[in-house]
């Protein structure tokens, strides 16, 4: 029994999955991509492919052979090496790996003389007062002589004509304070221009002298920035380990020394009770550092850097391939012709994601198996694991992905798109070389250019440390939780898709009725998308899909369409093109808009664009079998059939592909060889089967164009002019 309503019939075998159109647009996509040829004798698929991994290849040979060439003059080899690519070649480890005099082993010890025994420092000259505080709180009376004695040589020495800072340095007893006055905060931490310092013994004897020094850090910015610095954070945007650090200092040393040492040379004096004139020095060596990968087989810095902004370069090159592709489908209808079968343009993207998303996982495989071999003895990731790299560029690859899609999207012209692109990808690489807060870090890792080189080079890092990388750890305090990268990038995608969503329904294109910007907080849209899945979902047993009786079987005047007063006003030009307009549509008949091609007020075309949901009316109503087309649109196209005045065929699918591709489409995959046979002999096509529809005449499209309409269980056919 054939169960209708209002005559359209309801067949719900007769409609395609939306796995089953993704497949079909997936073949369209494959075959598109076979068949497009760059300089009109390469296949695109094969520079897709060939490119990306020949430049990378230039990039690994230039790294490590170019400069191995044995017909490099070894002196001139060398400077190029240590001072262009700064070739990790010394096995020891220093501070400075740029200062041969560091490198060098009998001169690692340094040693810094005080001539003069006393407070002559800038650092002290910097403030209009000293207050050195002696405080001894558990003296006996066998240290209380040696005290006094102390006490008693700190004035003698600063009396000395050679110490400038006698006039404005005072020595205070911490008993001769007052009870407010005995803190530590409230003496260091003073609003006068004077730097307080406080000796504390703890053990004084002939033996023993023991003490520490307590002051508070200076105020002024140029110490705090040098002290800040000692450690140096850019080393994480320079691709090094915290042993190849370049030493602030410079063979300077704390300026609280001095107090230390004017201690110190009064001390020793005091224990050997000799008044001698000693010179006093403060020999270090260079701090230690922990192993890192340093030798020759491990790419250096520079050749890292070059192989991330060959990378950077590669994926800019899929992006301009995906975003031109979707540029050129919108330009050429293909959404409107997809929209006509049924088929949202949001399978289409996810069509053209998955097949770029198994090129680019093609490439980025092979790169990491590239950086995991051994060429020479050269390995680039030995330490971070070939697991951890290949999830990291899924990730990377499914967000470059989205965000192409979605710029391609928002322009209609390649031109604009290619300008804006190149400026973003400059700044996105710069500033993926800079130093600043990690928040920004992390939102930046929205970009996908951003995101590649900041995780690559955080992966670069970890691999010179020659540990495993924890996704969930830092390496170093200063460098970011890789988890915390990924989580943001993870949510990026499906932001990336919430938006094309969102400006696919704000701006359809020419086949489509655009709803306002602030649709998604509109409680009546939601309440829509519910009843369109109530209208799917129904089943024959609803009550609105009743079977009619036999005697309405074969009736020729069942309304199929009613159009009750529309009328369409153009804001814009301040026209009211349609205006009360009412009829009705009947089945198995055959209704003609008439009137002279171009004229004014007529709205033949405008009242066609109405029906199909083009663009939406002003006022009045269509109902499709009784469903209003401002609520159910999409859910009645699928019973509507739309050939418009352009043609309605992909360029580079043959007559007979072309014809299969509607069929799939409209659910009749079994029966597709038969409606293709069929209909290409209704419009005389037969013999041109094979043509790419490109090829075609102009008479030969409009034809077939035709066929396509009929294709399906459709009731409603729209012819355009």
């Amino acid at each position: 029994m054939s169960y209708r309503n209002s005559s359209i019939e309801i067949n719900e075998n007769k409609s395609s999955s939306s796995l089953e159109k993704l497949i079909l647009l997936s073949r369209r996509t494959i075959i598109y991509t076979n068949r497009k040829r760059f300089c009109y004798c390469i296949p695109l698929i094969i520079c897709e492919l060939i490119f990306p991994l020949f430049l990378f290849g230039i990039i690994i040979y230039f790294s490590h052979y170019l400069f191995n060439k044995t017909n490099i003059d070894e002196n001139n080899k060398e400077k190029l090496n240590n001072y262009l690519f700064d070739l990790n070649e010394n096995e020891k480890c220093s501070q400075n790996p740029f200062d041969e005099y560091l490198n060098n082993e009998t001169n690692s010890k340094k040693q810094i003389s005080f001539e003069n025994n006393c407070l002559n420092d800038l650092f002290f000259n910097k403030y209009s007062k000293t207050n050195i505080i002696i405080r001894f709180l558990n003296k006996s009376n066998d240290s209380d002589y040696l005290f006094n004695e102390l006490i008693n040589d700190i004035k003698k020495k600063l009396k000395q004509t050679n110490c400038s800072l006698l006039n404005k340095t005072n020595l205070i007893l911490w008993n001769d304070l007052s009870e407010e006055y005995k803190k530590d905060d409230y003496i260091l931490f003073n609003e006068n221009n004077s730097f307080n310092s406080i000796i504390d013994i703890e053990q004084l004897s002939s033996h023993v002298f023991f003490y520490n020094i307590i002051l508070t850090m200076p105020q002024y910015n140029k110490f705090k920035e040098k002290l800040r610095k000692k450690i140096d954070y850019s080393f994480l945007q320079r691709h090094q380990h915290p042993a190849e650090q370049i030493d602030l200092f410079k063979m300077s040393f704390p300026s609280y020394l001095y107090i230390k040492i004017f201690i110190d040379s009064i001390v020793i004096n005091l224990m050997l009770n000799e008044d001698l004139s000693i010179i006093y020095s403060w020999n270090h060596r260079s701090i230690s550092c922990t192993s890192y990968r340093h030798h020759k087989t491990i790419p250096t810095r520079w050749s890292f850097i070059l192989m991330e902004i060959a990378l950077s370069i590669i994926y800019l090159f899929f992006y301009f391939i995906i975003s031109n592709s979707i540029i050129q489908e919108n330009n050429e209808k293909v959404k409107e012709i997809l929209k006509i079968i049924h088929i949202q343009p949001l399978i289409n993207y996810f069509a053209w994601a998955l097949r770029y998303f198994f090129i680019l996982s093609f490439i980025t495989f092979s790169i990491t198996v590239i950086w995991k071999m051994s060429i020479g003895g050269w390995i680039v990731f030995e330490y971070v694991s070939s697991s951890i790299l290949l999830f990291l560029f899924i990730v990377l690859n499914i967000q470059l992905i989205s965000y192409s899609i979605l710029m391609g999207q928002l322009f209609n012209s390649f031109t604009r798109l290619f300008l804006l692109t190149i400026i973003i990808w400059i700044i996105m690489n710069t500033l993926a070389y800079k130093e600043f807060h990690q928040i920004y870090q992390i939102i930046l890792c929205l970009n996908p250019y951003f995101s590649l080189i900041y995780i690559l080079r955080h992966l670069f890092i970890n691999e010179r440390t020659m540990t495993h990388v924890n996704l969930n750890k830092k390496l170093y305090r200063w460098s970011p939780i890789l988890l915390n990268l990924l989580v943001f990038i993870f949510l990026s995608i499906p932001f990336y898709w919430i938006l094309i969503w969102y400006f696919e329904k704000v701006f359809p294109g020419q086949y489509g009725i655009g709803l306002s910007w602030n649709f998604p907080f509109s409680i009546q849209y939601w309440k829509s998308i519910r009843n369109k899945s109530i209208l799917f979902d129904r089943k024959i047993s609803d009550e609105s899909l009743k079977s009619l009786p036999d005697e309405y079987e074969d009736n020729e005047n069942s309304i199929i369409v009613q159009v009750e007063s529309l009328m369409k006003y153009f804001p814009q030009t301040n026209r009211t093109v349609v205006k009360n307009i009412s009829f009705n549509l009947y089945e198995n008949q055959i209704t003609a808009l008439l009137g002279h091609n171009g004229a004014a007020n007529i709205g033949k075309t405008t009242i066609m664009n109405m029906l199909c949901g083009i663009s939406q009316q002003t006022d009045g109503s269509i109902k499709i079998s009784n469903y209003d087309t401002r609520y159910h649109m999409d859910y009645l196209r699928q019973f509507i059939s739309y050939c418009p005045q352009h043609d309605i065929l992909f360029d580079l699918l043959t007559v007979e592909e072309q014809i299969e591709f509607y069929a799939i489409a409209r659910g009749y995959s079994n029966d597709k060889e038969d409606i293709c046979s069929n209909l290409l002999e209704a419009v005389n096509l037969t013999e041109d089967r094979n043509v790419y529809c490109k090829n075609l005449s102009g008479g030969m499209k409009r034809r077939l164009s035709i066929a396509c309409a009929f294709i399906g269980n459709t009731r409603f056919v729209l012819l355009g002019k």
